[in-house]
């Protein structure tokens, strides 16, 4: 099984003293890219586990797996060890044994995550080299379609944004927007939204607008420990941050855009309306602190801030999101595409879609099959908590509201994508796993794929997922295409699975040149693409003709 190890709903707070790793452009004259360990003393033969050390802070590397993305610790209260593997790139740690690991090669955080074998499609997030002259832990060169980047961490000297051509770190310094005014935009703690925009190197009137995902917090207690997090205050957001480009070109993805990230700092996939804060107990201090739910707001002040900062001259702009941010980009897609065709300068002409990213989570029962839906219940929890609202202002649908009220459904239900994805007008793309780590693990309850009724449960979701996503892939008015992988994996490497000999990535940039641009491709099966096979990972041995991917075996 792939699930990662310490996947939690709320992500745990770090200490003042630690840092959090990310990737960036080398420069060996940085200190905060150095790494010492006994560990590298001997990369040839291989030396026994060890402390890692950053030779600019002086924290050690921890394998603290509440920490999400992976940080630094105090050395003398972090016994973390770890074992660098020379000879298939690996940073491992002994208890527990995880893997330090970039998100498709391209970060811009690092991760923990299970080690993977040499012969998983996964295993190059985890491929990290030791310039043992510069003392830089790299990724591979060519990873992620990317040039080696460095593990550093947050500095005060990482202030200013770094470019270079397919680095995959051009970045972006950390923009806070004003709160001139109130019941704007803020954080969960009331800190100033903020933002990152990454500017075309080349003026290019392409744009890619990127939301960010991390779970979801269904309670006040749980959101107000996001507020010591990057997910749920600004003061904790990393000073700079770098944006991944969907925009295409011919078979491949665009590397230069205008790329504007928006850090999730709501808890409720950027729908949360409420104008008052709530006053929550801080039971470690006994104090009372106010929370802020104001997702829709940072939504709507944030594309305010793109409109004057070149959003305007936009010829073509794509949404997207992952996981959380993946159901925000069913969410909101509309809602971002009427502002962009109301207020570009060429609104006539300007091409919009989206491409969210492992967002289609079910409404489903667990394993169980007794009817019992305990996320569903969650999100329909979290929709009253934080005042999901269908009006103008609102972050829910007015049309699915109507449509379910007709059918004597529970208008929350608009809150999950299953739901909603029939009312989007927009033109979308999933990139989804019919069988997803996270909601094989949360939404189904399925952990042991050694317990047969389990087994056959997680078999049936992906039939269940495949007959609820069906209907927004028919309507030929809206020619929505996907890559549905039957991989076990949230966060899936989409540059490394493969469908009929195409990378899921080839596959959605043939459909961009069709579906937004009216270009020939001459494909013959047209742009869904969906692996075959009926069991996770390919355990029914998918046939050759499938061109599919070979996952890790589904035991």
């Amino acid at each position: 099984m792939w699930f990662l190890l310490a996947f939690t709903l709320v992500i745990n707070s770090a200490t003042s003293e630690s840092d959090a790793l990310f990737l960036t452009k080398c420069d060996s004259t940085d200190p905060h890219q150095k790494w010492i360990g006994d560990t590298f003393l001997s990369l040839e033969e291989g030396a026994s586990y060890s402390r890692i050390t950053n030779f600019a802070t002086k924290q050690c590397l921890s394998s603290d797996l509440n920490s999400d993305p992976a940080m630094t610790a105090d050395c003398d209260t972090s016994p973390s060890k770890w074992f660098y593997n020379g000879t298939n790139s690996t940073l491992s740690s002994a208890n527990p044994h995880v893997c330090l690991d970039a998100h498709a090669g391209r970060g811009p955080e690092m991760d923990l995550w299970t080690c993977h074998e040499e012969d998983n499609y996964d295993h190059f997030n985890q491929m990290l080299t030791y310039d043992k002259s510069t003392q830089q832990l790299k990724t591979i060169e060519g990873v992620g379609n990317c040039n080696s980047q460095c593990v550093t961490v947050l500095s005060p000297d990482h202030s200013k944004p770094i470019d270079g051509e397919k680095s995959c770190s051009s970045t972006a310094a950390l923009t806070l927007l004003p709160q001139d005014r109130e019941n704007l935009s803020a954080s969960l703690d009331g800190s100033p939204m903020g933002l990152y925009l990454v500017a075309s190197r080349s003026n290019s009137t392409r744009w890619t607008i990127f939301l960010e995902g991390g779970g979801w917090c269904f309670s006040d207690e749980d959101c107000l420990i996001r507020t010591t997090t990057p997910n749920g205050s600004s003061k904790k957001l990393p000073l700079t941050r770098n944006c991944q480009c969907y925009n295409t070109d011919g078979d491949a993805l665009f590397q230069d855009c205008n790329c504007l990230y928006l850090p999730y700092m709501d808890g409720a996939s950027f729908s949360g309306n409420l104008a008052n804060p709530v006053s929550v107990l801080n039971e470690t201090s006994g104090q009372n602190e106010l929370l802020y739910y104001r997702g829709i707001k940072n939504l709507d002040e944030s594309l305010n801030f793109a409109l004057e900062n070149g959003l305007r001259e936009a010829t073509e702009v794509v949404v997207s999101g992952g996981s959380a941010g993946g159901l925000s980009t069913f969410l909101h897609a509309d809602r971002i595409g009427a502002r962009i065709r109301k207020e570009t300068n060429v609104a006539d002409e300007v091409h919009f879609w989206a491409a969210p990213d492992v967002g289609f989570f079910l409404d489903h029962e667990d394993f169980n099959h007794n009817g019992s839906k305990p996320f569903t219940d969650d999100c329909l929890n979290l929709a009253t908590m934080v005042n999901m609202t269908f009006d103008e202002d609102g972050g829910l649908m007015e049309q699915c509201k109507d449509a379910l009220v007709s059918r004597s459904m529970d208008p929350r239900l608009c809150f999950m994508a299953e739901h909603v994805v029939e009312f989007v007008e927009t033109p979308l793309f999933f990139f989804n796993s019919k069988f997803d780590s996270f909601q094989l693990a949360n939404i189904l309850g399925a952990n042991d794929f050694s317990n047969e009724t389990q087994r056959e449960s997680s078999s049936q979701y992906g039939e269940d997922f495949l007959r609820q996503i069906g209907p927004a892939l028919a309507d030929e008015k809206k020619n929505n295409g996907c890559f549905i992988t039957s991989c076990i994996c949230h966060g899936c490497p989409w540059g490394a699975l493969e469908l009929s000999g195409l990378s899921a990535y080839q596959h959605y940039a043939l459909w961009v040149e069709d579906t937004i641009f009216g270009r020939t491709t001459n494909t013959s099966k047209g742009h869904v693409s969906i692996d075959e096979s009926v069991q996770p990972n390919g355990g029914d041995n998918a046939p050759a003709s499938a061109g599919f991917q070979k996952c890790d075996p589904f035991e």
